[in-house]
């Protein structure tokens, strides 16, 4: 998706963030894994997710 720049991610801890970087030394998820992935996506392009509200 051309419109996401970079991902964010949370840790609550030094711990957890040592956690969540380490694991990027894992394997890469393989083509049938993303394919899979794609299923589950949704475009949410011209949504307002605060309609209704206020």
């Amino acid at each position: 998706d051309s419109r996401m720049t970079s991902a964010l991610i949370g840790a609550s801890s030094v711990k957890q963030l040592e956690e969540n970087v380490a694991a990027l030394a894992g394997p890469a998820l393989t083509a049938d894994e993303l394919k899979e992935i794609d299923t589950f996506a949704v475009d949410t392009a011209g949504t307002n997710i605060w309609a209704g509200r206020g």
